[in-house]
């Protein structure tokens, strides 16, 4: 419910008159950075050693942490215990773990902070507050080491925060938290849903008596680029049209977004002489995320790709479009295109190399057509996860700004 209260403007907003606003090391009563392990450390023991990677906000994962003996380090000064507050302090700002579990053995490695904290605050509640935005954009304006951001004890208790009474702290806890079990439900259908649907894929794309194997040089009419802008054009000069490169496309979708550059008509028609789009044609990534795909369901009308994207023209007498996409999920096509990849550091791959891919499959085009039926029809199953997955983390979000800045009131 709406508590009709008056506010307060405070240095990190507006909150209501009743609540406190106080620095973190006000409600801190120990904070300690991690244990740096010896090289030699043997990983044979029953005390886990925690680390950033296992901290998931707020569950601790201990599916692949490392267990050492208790002689390789001063287990009193480093054991976690009940409440204790780990922060992740470098590279992943706002990723934490709560020690919830009163049996944990355990040390807390050197990539954490451990905070403990006084009896004026839930640590749940902290927990939301500390990846809120209240939190964030505080810690984004102190922390060190660009790329890599850091941060130390003395940024988290340099932290002002919003100090409700205990009883709306763990209403607001519970609220959030509540929101954080349908994300992580949801997130675990999307991935169940790819599970299976790759185990389907397995088996329906497994060769079978009667199949045939070709190269796909054999499989396509063409394989071209788009153009580079170099002398031909420029971008972005006002133009409507989009210009797509790799980044533009993603697992099986096309982002004609603000992201993508803009290019306008006479640029337009200079790269369809080259590249003619059509509808079945298939746009590859040749660099980078090698072997990523678009199927083209509709002519293009105001788009066109650059020299990094390689565009496929299958055979329809031959194989279905949809279908050669969906033998390019395989797995086996997947470690090939991975493996064979040229560039250590910006992967590549040649027109040469990717026209030797060998794909097996059903010359009876009907079949094709109803197995990428069905493996497309787990992927809209997915589409629909997914938007609901991001519907759900677009009102968390908005469930915290309102809730930890007392706009809604919950007791």
């Amino acid at each position: 419910m709406v508590v009709e209260t008056g506010n307060s403007q405070t240095e990190i907003g507006t909150i209501p008159k009743d609540w406190e606003v106080v620095k973190v090391k006000d409600i801190t009563t120990f904070h300690k950075q991690g244990y740096y392990t010896k090289e030699n450390y043997k990983t044979n023991g029953k005390y886990y050693l925690l680390r950033g990677t296992d901290m998931q906000n707020p569950e601790i994962d201990l599916s692949s942490t490392p267990k050492i003996n208790a002689n390789d380090y001063d287990y009193n000064a480093y054991k976690v215990i009940v409440n204790d507050f780990l922060i992740v302090r470098s590279g992943a700002i706002g990723r934490y773990g709560i020690v919830e579990n009163p049996d944990l053995l355990g040390i807390f490695g050197s990539y954490l902070i451990n905070f403990r904290f006084n009896d004026k605050i839930k640590v749940r509640y902290f927990g939301q507050l500390y990846q809120s935005q209240v939190a964030l954009s505080q810690l984004l304006a102190i922390t060190q080491g660009g790329a890599n951001l850091n941060i130390n004890a003395e940024n988290i208790k340099a932290l002002k925060i919003p100090l409700p009474s205990l009883p709306e702290q763990t209403a607001i806890a519970t609220a959030l938290s509540d929101m954080d079990e349908l994300i992580a439900q949801t997130e675990k259908l999307i991935e169940k849903k790819k599970a299976i649907k790759q185990g389907v894929m397995q088996e329906l794309l497994r060769p079978k008596e009667g199949w045939v194997t070709k190269k796909l040089g054999e499989l396509v009419l063409r394989i071209s680029t788009g153009l580079n802008p170099r002398t031909n054009f420029k971008l972005n000069t006002g133009g409507s049209n989009f210009y797509v490169t790799i980044k533009n496309f993603k697992n099986g979708k096309l982002f004609l977004d603000e992201k993508c550059d803009k290019i306008d008509d006479a640029a337009l028609n200079i790269i369809n002489n080259r590249s003619d789009l059509r509808t079945g044609d298939i746009l590859l990534a040749s660099i980078g995320r090698v072997g990523d795909l678009y199927l083209i369901k509709e002519h293009p009308k105001n788009w066109n790709i650059n020299e990094s994207v390689f565009t496929l023209r299958p055979n329809q007498s031959i194989i279905d479009s949809a279908f050669l996409c969906c033998l390019f999920g395989q797995n086996s096509i997947k470690s090939i295109l991975d493996n064979g990849a040229t560039g250590s550091t910006f992967q590549s791959i040649k027109v040469g190399d990717l026209k030797k891919l060998q794909f097996s499959f059903p010359q009876d085009l009907k079949m094709q057509k109803s197995i990428s039926s069905t493996l497309f029809n787990f992927d809209n199953q997915l589409e629909k996860l997914e938007i609901k997955h991001n519907k759900l983390k677009l009102q968390k979000q908005g469930m915290m700004q309102a809730l930890l800045t007392g706009k809604i009131r919950l007791v």
